[in-house]
């Protein structure tokens, strides 16, 4: 789990040979605008939120209190992939894979430069037994991010065995062999 902080380190190293300097040319990128003072204190109470539920996850392992707190967090932040994320861990802590992909492909989708937002989406479809659908996000994970390498858990093994027992019980159920 992690922090904003975290995050942006994270994806500076995560794309190489990407160009993280600012744009010189107006035309190119839109500069962003200053946040409001609102939009700081959100972000601030946020990050607060996220930090008591990382803490709740790994030093009490407490996942529904850890819910509560990045639900908080979430709330006041809905577009951190970071946020939806670490609840997504807590539900798979919680054995509750169909909220925990929930919140892992919506992390991706906020935050497509977020690596463990795919590779939390993928353990809940390989435990799903949603194959297809883990294999698409392997590819989305390269498109986006340029490589598997930032894949833990063994997820890419655990894919390959999974199609590999889906093929043998295709393979039997074909030649009728119950």
């Amino acid at each position: 789990n992690e922090s904003k902080k975290d995050h942006k380190e994270d994806t500076k190293k995560a794309s190489p040979g990407s160009n993280n300097s600012p744009k010189t040319n107006d035309s190119d990128e839109k500069r962003p605008q200053a946040k409001s003072d609102e939009e700081i204190r959100k972000e601030a109470e946020a990050e607060d939120f996220n930090k008591k539920g990382c803490y709740e996850q790994k030093n009490s392992n407490n996942y529904n209190k850890a819910i509560e707190f990045f639900t908080s967090a979430i709330n006041l932040c809905p577009k951190s992939g970071i946020y939806l994320s670490n609840r997504s861990a807590s539900y798979m802590a919680l054995d509750n894979f169909q909220l925990a992909l929930a919140d892992a492909v919506k992390s991706v989708e906020v935050d497509p430069g977020f690596w463990k937002g795919y590779s939390r989406a993928i353990n809940c479809f390989l435990t799903l037994g949603d194959i297809k659908s883990a294999e698409n996000y392997v590819k989305k994970l390269q498109e986006n991010i340029g490589g598997v390498e930032h894949i833990r858990f063994n997820e890419i093994p655990k894919l390959a065995s999974l199609k590999e027992i889906n093929e043998n019980i295709e393979k039997l159920y074909h030649e009728k062999n119950f």
